[in-house]
């Protein structure tokens, strides 16, 4: 069972989430809030697997404000952004924030719901409608050679780490980076945690967009 919180200025707005994403034995709405602050609070409440956040909240921090600033006190938090936007720009917010993913609003139900469990196993999450201009700006973006201080964070990454690390480039979560590399998934945690510490990384998000740039300096590195 995947226990959420939903938030969203409008009533009507979360009404409709509730109904579209509470599923018996599968996903239970444990709060809700119309604010960021409130969403906080709602967290620090409940304690659930993920968080449902609109992105264009008018009172206090937005969406990717409150993600980050959730993902800072709340690191085995799923967070899920939704929006009526397909920004490239809101996108880049949202991941540097360290949500999971980025959703419009206008998705079908199951996609939503689909959402909601990849977020929970931090799997990243895009709408449809914008992997596309995403996936053209990665296919034309220039990947900076790494700073000498970047070099030797990554060169202190063990075998194991190194190949965890490229697997979560590649947008896998732990389950699935287990079963490529043949370990437990405790060890895939252990190695992603222990990553994001030797790179002095804040989330996986920041340390998947590490790999993203540095794969060929990474590729080296393996044996």
């Amino acid at each position: 069972m995947i226990r959420i919180v939903i938030t969203d200025d409008e009533d009507v707005i979360r009404a409709g989430l509730r109904t579209i994403l509470a599923v018996p034995d599968e996903i239970e709405v444990v709060g809700e809030a119309s604010t960021g602050s409130e969403a906080l609070e709602a967290v620090a409440e409940h304690s659930p697997d993920v968080v449902v956040l609109d992105l264009a909240m008018p009172d206090g921090p937005d969406g990717a404000e409150t993600a980050r600033l959730l993902r800072e006190g709340h690191p085995g938090l799923g967070i899920l952004n939704l929006t009526t936007i397909a920004d490239e720009e809101q996108v880049a917010r949202v991941w540097r924030a360290g949500a999971d993913g980025y959703l419009l609003k206008t998705a079908s139900a199951a996609e939503m719901r689909e959402a909601v469990h990849s977020a929970a196993g931090h799997r990243a999450v895009l709408s449809p409608d914008v992997i596309s201009t995403v996936m053209s700006r990665f296919a034309t973006h220039h990947h900076p050679a790494p700073t000498p201080e970047v070099k030797a964070r990554l060169r202190d990454l063990s075998q194991g780490e190194l190949r965890c690390v490229v697997a979560l480039a590649d947008g896998l979560g732990n389950r699935e980076i287990a079963e490529r590399l043949g370990l437990a998934e405790g060890t895939v945690k252990t190695h992603l945690s222990r990553a994001l510490h030797k790179c002095g990384l804040a989330n996986r998000t920041q340390l998947a967009l590490l790999a993203n740039d540095q794969r060929e300096f990474l590729a080296g590195l393996l044996r």
